[in-house]
């Protein structure tokens, strides 16, 4: 019994390094600029109550045109990213030729520390005088006996703590759901449960160019997705000439 608490002792340690640390995957931004427009804006991510900020990296879902971003540590338990799309349209004789979309989908992977509590400082006892042999058996036997029982609790502590990690960690910081597109046919989508679905809802639907995307969101449509939570992706429904399905309620 005393080998396996001792064997158990021994890889306390590593167990609790384990789930000291953990990694986390964040959206930071999804966004497409199209014509003469820009957009910019500052995601800021604040670690949770005793954790800080041990490293980030950037993740470029997608990036091309004029797109930056610039992310900054400003403080243990802050990270500051901000980003910028900037699209620009060539004209010829006042006629417009060509546009230089820009577009960025970035994430970023932050480890977090966790922070251990102040340790309170124990007022250590005075100890008695032995006053036989005997007395000083039974103390002896006694301080065994905590110590065992101490490391008992603090070996089913830890592992308690490694079990019930995993379903904290999800709990507190659930995996973002992905975004991906689909390839589909008019025929697919007019047969399908998710149109049969929205149109009992009342919407209408628009097949938009990627470059008018923005400029149709601004008439009241939204990008309509065909969500899959047993994978927690949500589907962007694109035809074979790339154009991507549209819907709004119509009021």
């Amino acid at each position: 019994m005393i080998k396996i608490i001792l064997l158990l002792l021994s890889i306390l340690p590593t167990l609790c390094y384990a789930i000291s640390e953990q990694t986390i995957t964040v959206p930071v931004v999804r966004d497409h600029a199209g014509g003469d427009e820009g957009h910019s804006d500052t995601f800021i991510y604040t670690a949770p109550a005793n954790y800080s900020i041990k490293s980030f990296e950037a993740l470029e879902l997608s990036r091309f045109g004029d797109a930056t971003y610039t992310p900054k540590l400003i403080s243990n338990n802050k990270l500051e990213i901000k980003w910028s799309t900037k699209s620009r349209t060539k004209k010829v004789a006042g006629v417009v030729v060509d546009t230089d979309t820009a577009e960025l989908k970035l994430d970023v992977k932050i480890t977090l520390a966790k922070i251990d509590p102040p340790q309170k400082q124990v007022e250590s006892k005075p100890t008695k005088p032995p006053n036989n042999i005997n007395s000083d058996t039974q103390e002896n036997d006694s301080e065994i006996n905590q110590v065992i029982v101490g490391i008992i609790v603090t070996v089913a502590g830890g592992l308690i703590l490694l079990i019930v990690a995993p379903f904290i960690r999800r709990k507190i910081h659930p995996e973002p759901t992905k975004e991906e597109e689909k390839i589909v046919n008019s025929n697919w989508f007019d047969s399908s449960d998710l149109k049969k679905q929205l149109q009992e809802k009342g919407y209408t639907f628009y097949w938009s160019n990627h470059d008018s995307v923005e400029e149709n969101k601004g008439k009241g449509y939204e990008v309509i997705f065909d969500k899959d939570e047993s994978k927690n992706v949500n589907y962007k429904l694109v035809n074979k000439s790339g154009q991507i399905l549209l819907g709004k309620i119509n009021t």
